[in-house]
């Protein structure tokens, strides 16, 4: 096969994605470079993504180049796909898949390690919490009803100089992030949120792989690279996510939790937490059931 040509993003995590593809291809013998694609996304780094407006706001512009023969494939972090991808295009490759869950930072020294462990203090200091996640504000008002929350976007060191730079006193990222750039996080403490304290965003540590849907042993391919499980996963995520076509404004959240050929998931939307289990076969039925339940 010839070299492929792989868009994605020129941020730290999306190259660190996309060399690991690299690096699955090279495995089967394919040789491939990267061509970096700047998003609407990425050109407006400083307005909060509730407000920008749009859909696929990491997306459109790589699918383009694939569009334009540009690339060959594209990868994209599953969460940020948006409800339809441009026609004649088509998710050919899911990967296996990273942690799902969001995890706290903070300083070791700051005045928010303090608050952590000592409850007494949540009457007597209100810390401010960096996100501008909806889902994760609605989340983490459960569990720090004391706190603040302030908008952050970029990379993750530049949320982690939010900290330093006291701004924040901690801040909410995905631990899949932090896992896949192997970051060095001396002088901080973390905490990973459960599920149940804190729902993923849909297919949250999960890659897709995009490519052109007429160019079939690309599509072929990348199947090979396929995790089973995370492929049932991503449909699972993605087809309740679809369904609930909520405004990116909305606090949304999906996670599936499979147990050999048993799927559970769970589904917030606006607050309301809820979730059907079920056999893999039963996928259609069990999003259509909590699409309904969330949406009456």
């Amino acid at each position: 096969m010839k070299k492929l040509i792989i868009a994605t993003r020129g941020s730290a995590l999306a190259l660190a994605q996309a060399n690991m593809i690299r690096t699955q291809l090279a495995s089967i013998s394919v040789e491939s470079e990267l061509f970096i694609v700047k998003t609407k996304g990425d050109r407006d780094r400083t307005t909060p993504l509730t407000k920008i407006g749009g859909s696929g706001l990491f997306v459109r512009g790589i699918e383009e180049a694939l569009i334009s023969h540009a690339a060959d494939i594209a990868v994209h972090c599953g969460k940020d796909l948006p409800y339809e991808l441009m026609e004649g295009l088509v998710i050919a490759g899911i990967p296996q898949a990273a942690a799902s869950g969001d995890m706290l930072i903070w300083a070791k020294d700051g005045r928010f390690a303090d608050y952590f462990r000592d409850a007494s203090r949540h009457d007597t200091f209100a810390p401010v919490i960096g996100t501008g996640s909806p889902r994760r504000i609605t989340a983490a008002r459960r569990l720090f009803p004391q706190a603040e929350f302030c908008s952050i976007r970029g990379n993750i060191a530049t949320r982690l100089g939010k900290i330093n730079a006291g701004d924040c006193d901690a801040v909410i990222l995905a631990k899949a992030g932090v896992d896949r750039q192997k970051l060095n996080l001396t002088g901080y403490e973390t905490y990973l949120f459960s599920p149940e304290e804190m729902l993923p965003a849909c297919c949250q540590g999960i890659l897709a792989l995009e490519c052109r849907e007429s160019d079939r042993d690309i599509c072929e391919l990348l199947e090979k690279l396929t995790d089973p499980a995370a492929a049932i996963r991503f449909r699972a995520e993605r087809t309740l996510f679809r369904a609930l076509k909520a405004d990116c404004a909305m606090p949304v959240g999906v996670h599936a939790v499979l147990d050999n050929q048993t799927i559970t998931l769970h589904a917030m939307l606006n607050g309301r937490q809820v979730s059907r289990t079920g056999s893999v076969e039963e996928i259609p039925a069990i999003t259509g059931e909590l699409t309904r339940m969330l949406n009456s």
